[in-house]
């Protein structure tokens, strides 16, 4: 649900990559376990292939002619074999590898995102919190963080009218030139500015 004032981001190719360290971990490892089946299965293949051609070849002396047709034929339907457990192999690899990279930052980008709220909160900024772009993951954890940041910004807001109350009150009774009020001019010009 978009609210108004929300920012929409759309993903894009070139900023996947948010977490590198965790994505690029995670994606090797999924690769490397794609990697691993897949060869183990190209061995077992070739095996059974092997043991295939290795009994047509002794069938070969029963009838030669007979049988080195066949023998030629199944050398042709094992390199079939072969290169495609190669090509499904490659096409799997790649597939895990963009899935990898783009479900990882589905969890990056919200963890980002929180971060950098994070550094301008240490530094005194309130900035808006702005929504999650859709399909992202951990919403639960955000909408948590949200309401966190915008129970902070509410404090401040609560003291910067505490402080234009007694302000007032001094300027009331003649003490607005008093360096405790312009100490408190100067907070609350602080406040105001960091939930800008």
């Amino acid at each position: 649900m978009t609210r108004p004032g929300d920012r929409g981001y759309k993903r894009s190719w070139k900023n996947l990559l948010i977490n590198k360290r965790y994505q690029l971990r995670f994606t090797l490892f999924m690769v490397g376990l794609s990697a691993l089946l897949m060869a183990g299965l190209g061995a077992w293949v070739m095996g059974v292939a092997k043991e295939t051609t290795d009994v047509s070849i002794t069938a070969h002396w029963a009838c030669e002619l007979r049988q080195a047709a066949t023998y030629e034929r199944l050398v042709r339907g094992r390199l079939h074999i072969l290169w495609a457990m190669i090509g499904t192999g490659i096409v799997l690899v790649l597939g895990l590898a963009l899935y990898g990279i783009k479900m990882t930052h589905r969890v990056a980008g919200p963890l980002f995102k929180v971060g950098l709220y994070l550094s301008k909160m240490r530094d005194g900024r309130f900035d808006k919190v702005y929504n999650l772009r859709k399909g992202d993951q951990l919403v639960d954890f955000y909408d948590q963080f949200k309401a966190a940041h915008g129970g902070i910004v509410a404090m401040q807001q609560d003291d910067i009218a505490r402080i234009a109350r007694v302000i007032a009150a001094a300027d009331a009774a003649g003490l607005g030139q008093h360096p405790a009020v312009a100490e408190l001019r100067e907070l609350s010009a602080r406040k105001e500015k960091s939930i800008e």
